[in-house]
């Protein structure tokens, strides 16, 4: 696409009631401290950005007040859908939710925590645009997990790469955006957080481009992590089966 030709088709898109460009899924399970500010903060900043969008916040069977401010936010921006999951799905299986109910052209996920720096969205978004890659994912920089979780994380990635010959610096960075076309390509089906080693992994069976984007690892804006000291473990289990046990 020419980057002349963008606002035209944009302003086109808007009139005609198209699909929007870019369409972010959020998984969002029990965030009600952080949920409305990060929501609020990504749709400004996509706003900025020119281009028509939406934001789909899947509610992973919350039982705070996270439905509740879901349901406010979307009637106060209609750039933001809600879908409403009765029971919790898994991280994975929010996210393939988010993607089955997005229509834009360049799909996407990031974090409902604020974590990271939402211009990177928008960043990754003109760098598909222009041609750069097919799927593009961000690599935290400046990580605030301490040292046991970055010790953690290497033998993780360590074994992710003998494995299944991915070689990428942060397998579980986000923001992660990929063109519409290449997500049709990817057989996606795992429901937990071993997600984000399918999508990579088909991607290079499918020859995709991939690359990554440095982003900065924020502080979270409110509330706690989900994720346990032993989830590690539980990654090591959930990536012998994806690789041995699916074909």
């Amino acid at each position: 696409m020419e980057r002349g030709q963008r606002p035209l088709e944009n302003l086109e898109r808007q009139l005609t009631g198209q699909t929007p460009l870019l369409s972010i899924a959020i998984p969002v399970y029990n965030e009600e401290a952080c949920i409305e500010r990060t929501l609020t903060d990504l749709a400004g900043t996509l706003k900025r950005g020119g281009s028509p969008f939406e934001i789909i916040a899947v509610n992973n069977g919350s039982t705070d007040r996270t439905e509740e401010i879901l349901k406010r936010l979307s009637l106060e921006k209609p750039e933001i859908r809600i879908a409403h999951l009765e029971q919790n799905a898994g991280y994975g299986g929010a996210i393939l939710e988010g993607f089955r109910q997005a229509k834009g052209d360049i799909l996407g996920f990031t974090c409902a925590d604020g974590e990271v720096p939402h211009s990177s969205v928008l960043t990754m978004a003109r760098m598909i645009e222009a041609g750069g890659a097919d799927l593009i994912k961000g690599k935290r920089i400046g990580r605030k997990d301490g040292a046991l979780r970055m010790l953690m994380s290497f033998g993780y990635h360590l074994i992710v790469s003998l494995l299944f010959k991915i070689h990428i610096t942060d397998i579980n960075g986000y923001p992660l955006l990929m063109k519409r076309t290449a997500y049709q390509k990817l057989r996606l089906n795992k429901k937990d957080w071993v997600i984000n080693v399918e999508m990579l992994w088909e991607a290079r069976k499918n020859h995709l481009v991939i690359a990554e984007l440095d982003v900065p690892h924020l502080a979270r804006a409110g509330g706690r992590s989900h994720v346990r000291l032993f989830f590690p473990f539980l990654f090591f289990i959930q990536i012998l089966k994806l690789r041995f046990l699916t074909s």
